[in-house]
């Protein structure tokens, strides 16, 4: 439903948007979000002590995981850049967030944008805890191993927890 781009265009155009002063510098800080997507392999590593079979279920889960979300990822990526439209109206959108502007133009339908955008939240609210879990239980790792100040408050677990 939203506006085709020329497909030269999506394969050949970079722009520097984000004032970065040069368009390969741009492209690197763009890089960091698919750079990112490897630190929940990371998280993986930290959490594999509480797997069964970890040594057989850990690394093929990693592996499943980054070739679906890449391939994801990478159609997802074409099909935004194939339907953007004029990208100078959407980084000067009034709604302060470009991608709600590229929802808006796809759908054409305010109802419709505010229900994406608020499962876009939702995610990132499920992002948010899975980060905050990841970090305590590196937390609780590194301080029964004794490697923080104050290990032993940090490193504790009552009784009536562990059932």
């Amino acid at each position: 439903m939203s506006p085709r781009s020329d497909p030269k265009v999506v394969w050949t155009d970079f722009q520097d948007n984000g004032n970065w002063g040069s368009i390969g510098l741009s492209c690197l800080v763009g890089m960091t979000g698919l750079v990112i997507t490897l630190i929940g392999a990371d998280s993986a590593c930290h959490l594999s002590e509480e797997l069964k079979n970890a040594a057989w279920v850990l690394p093929r889960s990693m592996v499943a995981t980054a070739v679906a979300n890449y391939i994801m990822g990478f159609l997802m990526t074409i099909t935004i850049m194939s339907t953007l439209g004029d990208v100078s109206s959407i980084m000067s959108t009034s709604t302060g967030q470009p991608y709600i502007q590229v929802v808006l133009n796809a759908t054409g339908s305010l109802a419709g944008t505010s229900v994406l955008t608020a499962v876009v939240a939702v995610l990132l609210l499920f992002s948010a805890v899975n980060l905050v879990t990841t970090s305590s239980r590196q937390l609780f790792a590194f301080a029964r191993d004794k490697g923080l100040p104050f290990s032993k408050v940090l490193g504790y677990v009552s009784a009536s927890t562990i059932e």
